[in-house]
């Protein structure tokens, strides 16, 4: 391309387009049409898509400011004269097809601009100005178009595709399924299959996904070429990765009967998740987050409700059990019906725990990343680690819900005890004392890209939510505990001469004795009062936040932290009373305690219904604590705040008719 053409091209459109309406629309117009008459390579054409694209956001910036509501004029009339149809043209030619007048890269380059354009016309403006766009990607057939292109190029498109634009209301189960299928396709490629992308001068042109300039030393031989062709494909894998979990955890009121209809339609997504979840980071993307992403998927297909505490019976929870929990079942055993299913999760886990010699690796190549990039800035270490760091945390999160959702369903879901044997290890070194402040900080709260526009979207619907680690271990290993205890298999642990059959690798029959003997079980649940006592404080001081934005929903916290206390209280329950402790005892107290502040929260949303079911499981915990266990200080003064709570709740609920959780 001829640079001083392409300054002179920009310089005409800006000049051109910088007038008001009736003309800008006339202009624009005129613009497209032109556009149209040049062969896809052509500077005018590619030089038409940057600018536009930069007038219309200034900057590479494609995501705007959650307060951003509206569109500028130039935008709106972009969009009102024609420039998705015309992008979407651009961006329908196979590669196969580019016109040969011109060099291929140019019009491969000029589709990758395109793509970006696109996107900041999804994500700009108001609720119906969004959906207006996304009606005239539908009508262009966007889903075929991003599949054909994942297919046929390979390109850094999956999170090109709207997913956070309300997609997940308008298409059907199969489509879902066949979207999520490619891009776990995509994740599984084989990174080897794209090292020379940059050493052929017909691809060389991907550079561009990277900061880099042409005469960095990335460019400098063929094996440094290798190595950013590797670290590009990374970036693939993992925009591929984070668009699936996207597609499955931002529809705002997600059902257990679509997850379920999404696996019937496709039900090889789980095969491909079991692989995904246990991929290397390619050479040259040593911050990959793909095996870690994937796991946030395999989560996020077995949801339990929100508005439902795990563990605790309220008249909401009967009602799921006859509408919900056998889809839930159904779609557990698509899991569990692999046989090394458990396996697969614990070694899941334990890359979430690198050696020494993984993490000297990780290292080394951390700075053959850095050489490659010279006067160019290059990510520094400490991004790196950061970005390692997150998705860390949240895999472990996401493997620990799903073994907890798994434990409330484990007879239905076909759960030998054999897999609980192998998943006791992990969930017990989850529960270990940390000093670590990210063990509190790491969680998934995560709503759709939109939900701010929605002037009551946290009164709506809910974040997709998972605790962090110091609730969610406690909550996994407990479970798995209760499951024991109440298939009359724990005692016989202590007793087991030789490992079970089908026991994971990584799992040894010591491990097996030692997380389940009495003494640690009785230390573990001193340790899970304290974390009780722990969330109690923190929900308490998100509760004086008046600003909340991005922050976690105190009453999700609450609600986690009564399902750890709700655990507590079934294994005591289901043992007699044979590892009595002040923790098992206070958890009963702390139980009804956090289980109305659960209300208290729900009132504030204006979430009624949420509010009376919680605060008549409250009421029912707090009454059926035997009379011997000894109540803190105040306790009758709670008891009868708990019963004016719960009388407020049910005429809250009364006035409001309200049917949501």
């Amino acid at each position: 391309m001829d640079s001083a053409v392409c300054e002179a091209y920009e310089a005409e459109l800006r000049e051109t387009l910088n007038v008001s309406e009736p003309r800008l629309s006339e202009r624009l117009s005129n613009v497209f049409a032109k556009m149209e008459t040049f062969d896809l390579g052509d500077d005018y054409i590619f030089t038409a898509i940057c600018t536009l694209s930069d007038m219309v956001a200034p900057g590479s910036t494609t995501v705007p400011n959650i307060t951003c509501k509206a569109r500028t004029p130039f935008h709106s009339a972009c969009v009102n004269n024609g420039l998705v149809e015309l992008v979407l043209n651009i961006i329908l030619v196979p590669w196969g097809m580019l016109p040969s007048s011109t060099p291929r890269p140019f019009s491969c380059m000029t589709q990758w601009q395109a793509w970006g354009l696109l996107v900041k016309l999804v994500r700009f403006g108001d609720i119906q100005e969004r959906s207006h766009v996304l009606d005239k990607l539908m009508e262009g057939d966007i889903i075929s178009i991003c599949l054909s292109q994942l297919k046929l190029t390979g390109l850094r498109l999956p999170d090109n595709a709207p997913p956070e634009s309300f997609l997940t209301e308008r298409i059907s189960a199969n489509t879902a399924g066949e979207i999520l299928r490619s891009l776990y396709n995509l994740a599984l490629q084989d990174p080897n299959e794209t090292s020379d992308q940059l050493n052929d001068p017909e691809t060389l042109w991907q550079f561009c996904q990277e900061e880099v300039t042409f005469d960095d030393p990335w460019n400098d031989t063929d094996e440094s070429r290798s190595l950013m062709s590797s670290r590009i494909f990374g970036n693939v894998q993992c925009a591929g990765l984070d668009a699936a979990r996207i597609l499955l955890t931002m529809d705002p009121y997600p059902s257990q009967h679509r997850y379920l209809e999404v696996l019937k339609q496709q039900p090889h997504v789980i095969d491909l998740l079991l692989e995904c979840i246990l991929l290397e980071h390619p050479d040259g993307f040593p911050e990959s987050s793909a095996p870690f992403l994937a796991s946030e998927n395999l989560c996020a297909f077995f949801r339990w409700p929100s508005y439902l505490v795990p563990g605790v019976s309220t008249p909401a929870d009967k009602a799921y059990s006859t509408k919900d929990r056998k889809a839930l079942v159904q779609s557990m055993q698509m899991l569990t019906s692999h046989v090394d299913w458990a396996e697969r999760i614990v070694e899941a886990w334990m890359k979430s725990e690198p050696s020494t010699e993984d993490n000297e690796r990780i290292q080394s190549n951390i700075s053959a990343v850095i050489s490659l990039y010279g006067d160019s800035k290059p990510p520094s270490r400490k991004e790196i680690f950061v970005r390692r760091v997150m998705g860390i945390g949240r895999c472990r999160i996401s493997l620990l819900r799903l073994i907890s959702i798994i434990s409330y369903n484990a007879d239905g879901a076909g759960v030998r005890n054999v897999d609980i044997y192998s998943l006791l290890p992990i969930t017990y070194c989850a529960c270990h004392k940390s000093n670590d402040p990210n063990k509190w900080l790491t969680e998934a709260c995560d709503w759709p890209i939109w939900a701010p526009l929605k002037e009551k979207y946290e009164r709506e619907f809910d974040p997709f939510y998972v605790a962090p680690e110091t609730l969610q271990g406690p909550v996994a290993f407990a479970r798995l505990l209760v499951v024991l205890a109440q298939r009359n298999a724990l005692d016989s642990t202590q007793m087991l001469q030789k490992a079970p059959a089908d026991l994971s690798t990584a799992t040894s029959l010591a491990q097996i004795k030692h997380t389940t003997h009495p003494d640690i079980i009785t230390r573990f649940f001193h340790v899970s009062f304290f974390r009780l006592d722990e969330a109690l404080k923190r929900g308490r001081t998100l509760m004086k936040d008046l600003d909340r934005t991005g922050k976690p929903d105190s009453g999700l916290l609450f609600a986690s932290a009564a399902e750890l206390a709700a655990a507590m209280v079934t294994f005591d329950d289901c043992t007699g009373g044979a590892y009595t402790s002040e923790a098992l005892s206070g958890a009963r107290f702390m139980l009804a305690l956090l289980l109305s502040f659960v209300t208290e929260v729900a009132m504030k949303r204006h979430r009624y219904r949420r509010a009376y079911f919680c605060s008549l499981a409250a009421v029912s915990a707090a009454e059926s604590i035997p009379p011997d266990n000894n109540p803190p200080d105040g306790w009758a003064e709670d008891l009868v705040e708990l019963k004016r709570q719960a009388r407020a709740a049910k005429l809250a609920f009364e006035k409001s008719n309200d049917v949501s959780c």
